[in-house]
């Protein structure tokens, strides 16, 4: 399965009289957007009559930020100052709803039109974060790959849940021959929401987690179990690990995470490369401080 892209979504707030400079301004973006590598789309999501809402989507988080910190992007900003407000960068962050959907290929204009207005409608709703849809790469092949971010669980229910998309969902009968849908929540979503932008990549999770429980595991080794043996196996572990999870989620996690912030979100590779080096030179460490 792909992976959520990355984006920067724009909303921006005119006057009537305004109108017809931001029709010639984003033409001017499409232009310049296109040709920038990593571009994967340009989406304008009708907010109200004077207010939209732009998502610029690139395949990873170095094609972003590289189009973001460019010249020609920074010249565009600056010629809709005061009408434009930078909302949050989307990424694994939240939850996401995956639906596949088939579709007959002499279907797809009419279900491209229709998820138009689905998309409107959705971003209308309460911790809306984005969508992005794959359509089927061989010619002939029905299933397209519709990937729906809110915030919270709780929001995105009560998208799916409502009447104004059960209305919508009415008129797509005719399109979709069949569908399925899964949810994917983020791992350790709660420890790493406070990060730059979007969650890293799990496996960078997964290394800090192994961090910060390991020495928290040997030191209740060496020094808690010895007072609880007196206790049942079964009560002593709980007592164990209800201190573990204490600790690791306040103050520990969050020490590390603002520590290892640069190489959870990192501005190249490069960084990337030398932070795991860093982190297996401080496993060393830890094995080396605790070895007996």
């Amino acid at each position: 399965m792909r992976t959520m892209p990355f984006s920067e979504q724009l909303k921006i707030q005119l006057n009537t009289d305004q109108i017809p400079f931001f029709k010639a301004w984003k033409a001017r973006l499409s232009q310049t957007i296109a040709d920038f590598p990593g571009f994967l789309s340009l989406e304008m999501v009708t907010l109200s009559p004077n207010a939209w809402r732009l998502v610029q989507r690139f395949k990873n988080r170095a094609a972003l930020h590289a189009w973001t910190h460019s010249s020609a992007y920074q010249e565009l900003l600056a010629e809709v100052k005061g009408w434009v407000e930078k909302e949050a960068v989307e990424g694994a962050r939240g939850v996401i709803e995956v639906f596949v959907t088939q579709v007959a290929p002499e279907q797809e204009k009419a279900y491209r039109e229709w998820m138009l207005c689905m998309h409107e409608a959705e971003a209308q709703f309460p911790g809306f974060r984005g969508v992005y849809m794959q359509a089927p790469y061989e010619k002939d092949a029905k299933n397209w790959l519709t990937l729906l971010q809110f915030d919270t669980m709780e929001n995105l229910d009560r998208w799916l849940q409502s009447s104004e998309r059960k209305k919508i969902l009415e008129e797509a009968h005719a399109l979709i021959e069949g569908f399925e849908t899964h949810r994917v929540i983020p791992a350790f979503a709660g420890w790493f929401s406070a990060c730059d932008g979007t969650l890293p990549p799990v496996w960078k999770q997964s290394f800090l987690v192994l961090l910060v429980l390991f020495p928290v595991v040997m030191l209740q080794i060496r020094f808690l179990y010895p007072l609880l043996t007196s206790l049942n196996l079964s009560l002593a572990t709980f007592v164990g690990n209800t201190l573990s999870v204490i600790l690791i989620a306040w103050p520990l996690m969050p020490l590390a995470i603002g520590g290892l912030e640069w190489w959870l979100n990192p501005r190249s590779w490069r960084v990337t490369l030398w932070g795991t080096a860093f982190l297996c030179f401080l496993y060393f460490m830890e094995i080396l401080i605790f070895w007996e």
